[in-house]
């Protein structure tokens, strides 16, 4: 990672960890739970310091002063420390980590005083970094113990006071080995070194970064060595000039890419006709149009499709199908809206993406809230690690014990099934484990309810539209898996972070600029039509039959059809003719949908109820929000009257089962009692006998997404449904290219690497077909980029070996519970 020479780094780094409360006061939350958030920046920096080439790090985790704090906050911290020192110290060992303690006795704590002696004792012939955990330390104390053991050797007559020089009393610290320190830095902006390493630090160089520790980063570690870096460091002397080495880390950190721009390119006198203006139907119009055809849009109802922004009737106030949100892994989309022009953003509307710190999973059953924190850059740095089954299992479980409080022995269990899948060959992972619900693979139903609403559904909920006891084993583990290691920094595009969300409403963030930039390109929009038939003659679209906004039908024709409607309005289009040219688009009506709509509450007050994604893992119906205004730079006052602060969005994800005091289905409820069940569940899991989030004085007003169709009503239905990876649907999704000439698929229901319904997976769906298109017109015009998800080198021996055993029907090696061979099924066609 470094490009410094060795002899430019600093020998040994303290860092003074500070700033937890003030992160925890500043996002609403208690004390304890920054103590918590500053879990991941230790993780980062550990590693980080290790790729720079440092030889020793020292962390002041707990003074002695501490002492003087609320006797249950120190409890809790000592507990942080014991539960983050056994979970990462597994992954540590891997990389060589040697553990140092320098403190006094942790009187009252014996776990914590054990870990660390176990630890010390375990790594002490591990040659990589040297990592010096103070705790229950003080400065003045250490050179005090050093003084008396001088004293009581003089008085023993082993030592000469003649013989007390500064190596006498070195001897005697606590880590008498490890050199001076040559940078010290204070995280939270205080400027004072706090009785951290007063003998060692004597000549240290001082940094004094605004960053709470929670948020401290890679890139604010690099930037503080770097700066060390160019030092002329005197140690009381002259200055030496000479010509200062290069210390640009450019090679340690990604950079954002400078946004494309299309060069103006010949019309190609081609013209095509795409249905559909959602995110399929508008990255297929902008690859086409930067490539010279002549593209026109047909959209049923509104430009944008489920991602549009929908207005609150009567008051302007912004709504919408279901909140979005962009994870670090994506780099298709991200790359369309790099490419979106933007007043004043040289990124185009990617710029316009913020990032989340934190995700909460809510509880209502007494259970302690999980809150995971997100640094702002990745929690690790983009290097090429090395996990094993051992060490993956390790951090696995032990995130799901500590923070889901799974019970281990599940906590284990589910550590390795996901690890099995983790290892799976791409040939198991569609022929076994797309054919089975991800509820089964874990076999969740004999498990306990934390280790369901961790691992099974509360794993999921906010990653796509799927439920686990519905949802393919391939669907749910590939898109885990890209969110675990966009959490450990690979795989995100550059200059992405795990969860990131726009920073206003959809329509004036992305869509309208995106609609806009179309029309400057030539493409044209006709709004309120639908496609009604397709004729096709030898093998091709001969013509469309197409209604317009009256009512009325036309009959035209184009050189290409890029269909980028959803599944279950494409399967209206599947005629018998059209079905004798392409047989393979049969299997489509198979496809299944389920409902996941958007309920938004518009507040009083601003409610930032955390920094991120909340998920109520104990809703029955499935609920999950966020708060928008501490994200957005235009005020909801704006909108409306000036009285709305905020907007609760929220989605419902189960429209099936029995609410908590309802009692009824949300499928089978007015909307008034929709709206009313919602907020009596959020509040069951966000107020407490102590605390009181949400009141129902802030409600304003709510407003439910208008694709559920006469709700309350025997005709109850959802115009907007969003297609499902059942067990076995990757049989039945279709490519891109059909067998029909100039007919191509745009969207997240044929087969995309992504695989699952997201944003991502619509544009990939589209680059897709214009790249066929391309292909069946012989174009010379470039390919559409597509952008794949990380796959880990780590596992390629162990794919490699499941290859051979998964040709052999014989389970995967690493499975807990495939004891016996298992039967594949071949389906035809």
């Amino acid at each position: 990672m470094s490009t410094l020479s060795p002899d430019r780094l600093p020998r040994h780094l303290a860092i003074i960890v500070d700033g937890n409360g003030r992160w925890a006061n500043r996002h609403g939350l208690p004390r304890t739970a920054g103590h918590r958030a500053a879990l991941p920046s230790m993780f980062v920096i550990v590693n980080t310091a290790i790729d720079l080439g440092l030889r020793n790090l020292s962390l002041y985790l707990f003074s002695s002063e501490n002492w003087k704090r609320e006797p249950v906050e120190i409890a809790t911290i000592m507990e942080i420390m014991t539960n983050a020192i056994n979970g990462y110290m597994p992954f540590f060992e891997t990389r060589g980590v040697r553990i140092r303690w320098s403190g006094r006795e942790i009187d009252g704590f014996p776990e914590l005083t054990e870990t660390l002696r176990s630890w010390q004792e375990r790594t002490a012939e591990h040659t990589g970094l040297t990592l010096n955990l103070c705790v229950n330390y003080g400065g003045r104390q250490e050179i005090v113990n050093a003084v008396r053991r001088l004293s009581d050797d003089i008085v023993a007559g082993e030592l000469s006071p003649d013989d007390i020089d500064e190596d006498a009393i070195i001897s005697r610290l606590y880590q008498p080995d490890l050199p001076p320190v040559d940078l010290l830095i204070r995280t939270s902006g205080e400027k004072r070194i706090s009785n951290l390493l007063l003998w060692q630090s004597a000549y240290a160089e001082l940094h004094f970064p605004d960053r709470l520790w929670p948020d401290f980063t890679q890139t604010d570690l690099i930037e503080a060595v770097a700066t060390y870096a160019d030092r002329d460091r005197r140690f009381g002397g002259a200055v030496d000039q000479h010509p200062g080495e290069d210390t640009d880390l450019a090679g340690a950190v990604e950079h954002r890419p400078v946004p494309r721009t299309a060069e103006p390119v010949a019309p190609t006198g081609k013209r095509v006709a795409i249905l559909g203006a959602g995110i399929a139907g508008l990255s297929a119009a902008l690859e086409l149009a930067e490539r010279g055809y002549a593209v026109t849009v047909y959209e049923r109802h509104e430009l944008g499709g489920k991602a549009r922004s929908i207005p609150a009737p009567g008051s302007g106030l912004p709504g919408e199908h279901g909140f979005r949100f962009f994870p670090g892994f994506y780099r298709n989309l991200t790359d369309t809206m790099r490419r979106i022009p933007f007043p004043g953003n040289v990124n185009g509307t990617w710029d316009n993406l913020v990032d989340t710190s934190a995700y909460l999973g809510a509880r209502a059953d007494g259970t302690p809230d999980a809150m995971i924190p997100f640094l702002p850059d990745s929690p690790l740095p983009p290097a090429v690690y090395s996990f094993t089954p051992d060490t993956a299992t390790a951090i696995i479980s032990y995130l799901a014990s500590t923070i889901s409080h799974v019970p281990e022995d599940e906590a284990l269990f589910g550590a390795r099934k996901f690890l099995a899948y983790w290892a799976s060959c791409d040939e198991r992972r569609l022929g076994q484990w797309d054919k089975i619900s991800w509820n089964d693979f874990l076999n969740a139903d004999k498990m306990s309810v934390q280790f369901q609403r961790s691992f099974a559904d509360g794993m999921i909920r906010n990653l796509a539209a799927i439920k686990s006891d519905e949802a393919s084993t391939h669907s749910v583990g590939l898109v885990s898996e890209a969110t675990i290691w966009s959490a450990l920094g690979r795989g995100n595009e550059p200059g992405g972070t795990v969860d990131r969300v726009l920073n206003g409403s959809t329509d004036e963030k992305l869509l309208s600029p995106w609609i806009e930039h179309l029309r400057g390109l030539g493409v044209e929009f006709k709004v309120g039509w639908s496609a009604e038939a397709l004729r096709v003659s030898e093998g091709r679209v001969t013509a469309l039959t197409l209604r317009d906004d009256q009512g009325g039908d036309h009959i035209t024709s184009y050189d290409h059809v890029v269909s980028a409607i959803p599944v279950e309005r494409f399967t209206r289009l599947l005629s018998r003719d059209v079905l004798d040219a392409a047989p393979e688009l049969a299997r489509t009506r198979r496809l299944r949908t389920d409902w996941m709509n958007g309920l938004m509450f518009y507040l009083r007050e601003e409610l930032p109820v955390v920094h991120g994604h909340v998920n109520y893992v104990d809703s029955p119906w499935a609920i999950t929000s966020i708060s928008q205004a501490q994200f957005w730079t235009r005020p909801f006052s704006e909108y409306h009257d000036h009285t709305v602060k905020d907007c609760l969005s929220g989605i419902i994800s189960d429209w099936f089962k029995p609410g908590t005091f309802n009692g009824k289905a949300a499928k089978d409820c007015t909307a008034d009692e929709i709206a009313k069940e919602a907020w009596e569940q959020i509040k069951a899991h966000l107020n407490t006998e102590d605390r009181t989030v949400l009141r129902d004085d802030m409600l304003h007003s709510w407003f439910l997404d208008p694709a559920i169709v006469a709700p309350g009503t025997p005709d109850v239905a959802n115009d907007s449904p969003l297609f499902i990876q059942s067990p076995g649907s990757w049989d039945d999704r279709p490519e891109s290219r059909t067998s029909i000439a100039n007919l191509f698929l745009a969207g997240d229901w044929v087969r995309t690497n992504i695989n699952v319904t997201t944003m991502e997976g619509a544009n990939e769906g589209a680059r897709q077909a214009v790249n066929a298109l391309l292909d069946a017109d012989g174009s010379a015009a470039p390919r559409c980029t597509l952008g794949e998800l990380h796959v880990a080198p780590d596992f390629a021996a162990l794919k490699e070996a499941d290859r051979e055993r998964y040709r052999q029907g014989l389970p995967h090696a690493l499975d807990p519970e495939q004891l016996a061979p298992f039967a594949r099924e071949v389906r035809a066609g």
